[in-house]
């Protein structure tokens, strides 16, 4: 396995047919756009910056369509009460979902979620989270909060199906609202089984675990059956299958020791993550990478600095992966990396 940065930037998802990935990246102006490149990290093309139909603040997590030709991504409103800060993608607070053609010369919003407006306005904030399309590219996902509750509010798993540019859309409809499990607190929606009839996901759903306490799920959309695929005690986030749906890499922070009770302090200070892998049905867990532990050449790669690896996506051909780093670098400031993980060498 060889590992080689490519560009700045978080979120990488590689397009259908393995030519480019997309991401995010946070510009002068301290907002996040939507970037594609080639996968060697060359020809870099922002598309949602200095567009008028959007938005002008904090724009990412964007996924293609399986066809290729859209760009499924959450964008932070207009207005909206406070600041910016908790609506980074990722975060997702004050966000709607918007779709765009992949050369970002056409784009649409697909939810118009209310929000507080002002300090004084009863109304819940809303957020979104992850969007992305099945594989017969007829549906889509995401986790959405519909209100207050806990640390981060009450959240749930998003099913709607998607209908298309010229027939009459684009737009969502048919919205099903899922929370699985005896707690309601904390969803993320990752991915699509390659039969579509699954959906992986995150969330703390056993009563009494904290949100810093995250595992891994498959939900099967036909039964509603529910399977735990992770049990550590710790912090699991962002499944995604490979290509023919054998594995699944995800990031933990199994082995690294953190307090959970000390709130952001949490993230900023202690957290520290790396890639696994595991079978679908949750056995043979391996870690991939050690950018965390001292003496290795993961951990050479990122200087020594504390890491959070986050989401990772699979090549077509499922022999490479990308994944963003995330990099302490002093303070709250951190360096946001794209690292390509060939599986083969």
């Amino acid at each position: 396995m060889t590992l080689k940065s490519i560009a700045d930037g978080l979120k990488p998802e590689w397009s259908p047919d393995g030519q480019k990935i997309t991401f995010h990246m946070k510009g002068s102006d301290g907002y996040y756009d939507v970037y594609t490149m080639n996968p060697d990290g060359s020809n870099q093309v922002c598309l949602t910056a200095d567009k008028p139909a959007l938005p002008g603040r904090n724009i990412g997590c964007a996924s293609w369509h399986p066809s290729g030709q859209y760009l499924i991504f959450t964008a932070e409103k207009d207005r909206h009460a406070g600041g910016s800060a908790l609506s980074h993608p990722g975060i997702g607070f004050n966000c709607d979902i918007w779709l765009m053609t992949s050369d970002g010369k056409q784009s649409w919003r697909l939810t118009d979620l209310t929000t507080k407006m002002d300090l004084r306005d009863p109304t819940p904030v809303s957020a979104v989270l992850g969007p992305h399309f099945s594989n017969d590219g007829t549906k889509v996902s995401w986790s959405e909060r519909i209100g207050p509750g806990g640390k981060w509010g009450e959240w749930a798993l998003k099913l709607a199906d998607f209908v298309p540019v010229g027939n009459g859309g684009p737009r969502l409809e048919n919205v099903r609202t899922y929370q699985t499990g005896s707690q309601h607190r904390y969803y993320e929606s990752d991915d699509f089984s390659l039969d579509d009839s699954k959906l992986l996901f995150c969330g703390n759903i056993i009563a009494g675990q904290d949100e810093t306490e995250m595992d891994i799920y498959t939900l099967d959309l036909g039964s509603g059956q529910v399977q735990r695929l992770t049990s550590d005690g710790g912090w699991n986030e962002t499944g995604h299958f490979s290509p023919d749906d054998s594995k699944i890499v995800w990031l933990s922070n199994s082995g690294y020791s953190a307090d959970t009770a000390s709130g952001g302090k949490y993230w900023w200070e202690q957290q520290r993550t790396d890639y696994w892998t595991m079978n679908a049905d949750g056995s043979a867990k391996t870690q991939l990478t050690y950018y965390n532990k001292p003496g290795t050449p993961d951990y050479l790669s990122v200087g020594g600095k504390r890491t959070m690896a986050e989401y990772a996506t699979w090549s077509p051909d499922g022999t490479r992966l990308a994944g963003g780093l995330v990099i302490d670098n002093g303070g709250e400031n951190t360096i946001d990396r794209i690292t390509l993980i060939d599986l083969n060498r």
